[in-house]
């Protein structure tokens, strides 16, 4: 299987199951983030252009996921300024950090596991280390404002 269309079934592989965490949150009447909105268009689109044009497939990819990246971003920052004085806002910001844990456990599980011997794993997990680090920091603060607002 090329390397492009092994990259589009994971990014699916993965939205599959956010759809369905998604879906779960839709009937709790919440909105579909941005980010896998853009996400799933350009996955769509991507997997109908690649036949054609495998290059311009993986242009659209990556310019998907940038776009993701950074509607989350502005997300996160919304959520972070209305966080002190936003009961629902906190929550959500919490919500998301906890997955963010998640997927820090589950990046330094992966790569102890595919690549234990690898000079490179060493900085990975330092990186990993950091970023887990920053993130318990942020949710210390947004418990911090959930106690709060009570």
């Amino acid at each position: 299987m090329d390397t492009f269309l092994a990259q589009v079934l994971l990014v699916f592989a993965a939205l599959l199951v956010v759809g369905a965490l998604q879906v779960i949150s839709i009937r709790r009447r919440r909105k579909l983030r941005t980010s896998y909105k853009l996400l799933l268009v350009a996955a769509d689109q991507a997997l109908k252009l690649e036949k054609k044009d495998p290059a311009g497939a993986q242009r659209l990819m990556d310019q998907a996921a940038a776009a993701a990246a950074a509607a989350e971003d502005r997300e996160r920052t919304e959520l972070r300024q209305k966080a002190p004085f936003d009961k629902k806002a906190a929550a959500e910001l919490r919500k998301r950090l906890v997955e963010d844990l998640r997927a820090h456990v589950a990046a330094r599980r992966e790569l102890q596991r595919d690549s234990p011997t690898d000079p490179s794993v060493a900085l990975a997990l330092g990186s990993i280390d950091d970023a887990e680090k920053a993130t318990r920091q942020r949710l210390v603060e947004v418990e911090t404002h959930l106690q709060r607002l009570g």
